[in-house]
């Protein structure tokens, strides 16, 4: 069986005034995939940053579902900002969207091999619905830096038994792996995006393991202040401001 998708990282758009002061801020890193046998990978690690009325926590994303060659616990995807994936055998639900966008993995399923979709930002982790992995939950649609990029995708489930596999939501999170012709290796999600990973395949390497979140980011834009339209002519000549 496969293995499922990581989930988005929160995203937030804000607005503040800042004072004439330094401000603290965490960037926080993917969730880093595991390259032992029923060994669960890694959660995102939270961003924090600080503004005039407080500090905003954004969570990291929750880790992918294992395919254990014992079915357990671990193959329940993992709480986070969004949650990810369960693994093949899980259908049943578990972990939680504890952030400010709150979209749920996918469940995986006892009849099926493959692994289901993370969350993402902007929408939920598909359920497993055939032998092809699951789809991931978008991502958060964002223009702040000029071009319109999408952050917190949900990763991709993998597919062990089927040539289709989960794919990354909005194009930015990580493809899941998969096993027919070969074993194909689940991809990574857009750097710096906050995105889930692609969901192992299962067999052996390349498609036994998942791939790593993206890391996440901080993106500060400044408002420029408005058009002066009307001088003062006195005070201009006065203060030799010309």
């Amino acid at each position: 069986g496969s293995a499922g998708g990581g989930g988005g990282g929160d995203v937030l758009e804000d607005s503040f005034i800042p004072a004439v002061r330094s401000y603290a801020l965490t960037v926080g890193t993917g969730g880093y995939f595991s390259a032992t046998d029923n060994l669960p990978t890694m959660f995102g690690v939270d961003t924090t940053l600080e503004t005039e009325s407080g500090t905003i926590i954004l969570l990291g994303g929750g880790r992918g579902g294992l395919s254990s060659t014992v079915p357990d616990a671990k193959d329940n995807g993992g709480d986070g900002g969004s949650a990810g994936g369960n693994g093949y055998y899980r259908p049943v639900r578990v972990a939680t969207a504890n952030g400010y966008n709150v979209n749920i993995g996918g469940i995986g399923s006892f009849a099926q091999d493959g692994g289901a979709g993370g969350g993402g930002a902007a929408g939920v982790g598909a359920d497993v619905a055939s032998a092809a992995g699951a789809n991931g939950g978008a991502g958060l649609a964002s223009s702040i830096t000029g071009t319109l990029k999408y952050y917190g995708a949900g990763g991709g489930g993998g597919s062990y038994n089927n040539a289709t596999p989960g794919l990354g939501g909005s194009s930015t999170g990580g493809n899941g792996g998969y096993v027919s012709g070969g074993y194909q290796a689940a991809t990574s999600p857009i750097a710096n995006s906050g995105s889930g990973g692609g969901g192992a395949a299962g067999g052996v390497p390349p498609s036994k393991f998942g791939t790593s979140g993206a890391d996440g980011v901080i993106i500060v834009r400044y408002l420029s202040p408005e058009p002066i339209e009307n001088f003062i002519y006195e005070t201009i000549l006065e203060n030799n401001d010309y």
